[in-house]
């Protein structure tokens, strides 16, 4: 069974640039650019996507969605099952799993996508590791599941991202997390690995960066969706109110980051937007990834969304865009096809690239 984490063929809107240092007149706390950065305005490969077609699941309240071979996976909102399972031939249904509750095989909650790991083991069995509210990770055994018409899991218990933001699986042994700091100005970043934090520069440059008011809002302009590749053991993190993507590799190489335009956006300049819009403008809006790329749903200054591909330096591959809004996406490589699902409106869409 192919492994696609999410995601599988994707794009981007820009070509390349050059390695710079960075304008370091800003404050490490005004930013979330590392020192290291290239400026990308053009792509190789600038795509625009083919026929749009309307997929009806007959669900509601979706949340995320993820291709995985021969499956399209979505979650949802509610009490449960909020886990449903289509044959991405047919779209016809594989069942619904996972209710929301204490008791075993329960989430304290909805998920997303992005923060799972799915993977296959070597016996060929579909698995999605959950990350349940920092209290443990629930293994959801898909292939039995399906083969069972119930739901097969397991839980890891764990205590080392208790309370955190955000909390996305790594691997076996990794996760990443975000933590809110006491003063509600900053997003503590950490990697934890068998339960030990890894000390990454790029990472401790990263969690410089604050907002300038505790109003309980604005601390959110901090976030970002985060991809990985476990081969390349590379984490990038895709702001959400600024234009930037930051490559951070775990073995000690350098990180650095990727300003999509000529211009990075200051943390200053977002709280502004916030101000004036009552709202956090967002630029990345979701990612997805597997071994050989990693692609991020983005939204430029006229609204237009367009899914940006990069290989796992940071080199810029393609952009495909998309003539509808959107909240998340994966991709279908097998068919050359891309889903989209808008989840304030419960439409997914579906296109040929």
């Amino acid at each position: 069974m192919k492994r696609y984490i999410f995601n599988t063929f994707i794009a981007i809107l820009i070509c390349f640039a050059s390695f710079t240092s960075c304008d370091r007149n800003n404050s490490d706390k005004n930013r979330l650019v590392l020192e290291d950065c290239v400026y990308v305005t053009s792509f190789p490969e600038d795509i625009l996507s083919g026929s749009c077609e309307l997929v009806d699941l007959d669900i509601n309240g979706m949340m995320s969605i993820a291709v995985q071979d021969s499956l399209l996976m979505v979650s949802t909102m509610g009490r449960g099952p909020v886990a449903h399972v289509f044959n991405i031939q047919d779209m016809s249904s594989k069942g619904a799993y996972i209710n929301i509750g204490n008791g075993p095989s329960e989430l304290d909650g909805s998920f997303y996508f992005g923060s799972c790991r799915c993977h296959v083991t070597d016996h060929g069995e579909l698995m999605v590791d959950i990350p349940n509210n920092g209290k443990n990770i629930l293994r959801w055994n898909v292939t039995q599941s399906i083969a069972c018409n119930e739901i097969i899991a397991e839980t890891t218990p764990t205590t080392s991202v208790r309370f955190s933001a955000y909390w996305k699986v790594l691997d076996d042994s990794s996760s990443f997390s975000r933590k809110l700091s006491p003063d509600f100005l900053r997003l503590e970043r950490q990697v934890l690995v068998n339960n030990e934090r890894l000390d990454i520069a790029g990472i401790n440059e990263l969690n410089k960066a604050e907002v300038s008011v505790n109003d309980g809002i604005s601390f959110n302009l901090l976030s970002g969706f985060v991809a990985y590749s476990e081969s390349e053991r590379v984490l990038v993190d895709a702001s959400i109110s600024t234009n930037v993507i930051n490559f951070i590799p775990l073995n000690g190489a350098p990180s650095k980051s990727i300003i999509i335009g000529p211009k990075a956006v200051s943390l200053n300049e977002a709280e502004k937007k916030q101000r004036i819009f009552h709202d956090i403008k967002q630029y990345f809006i979701s990612a997805s990834s597997d071994d050989s790329y990693c692609a991020f749903l983005y939204r430029d200054n006229s609204g237009n969304y367009s899914v940006l591909m990069f290989d796992w330096q940071g080199n810029p591959i393609r952009r495909i865009a998309i003539p509808n809004a959107a909240t998340a996406f994966c991709f279908d490589s097998e068919r050359h096809l891309i889903y989209t699902l808008d989840s304030s409106s419960d439409q997914l869409y579906r296109y040929c690239y």
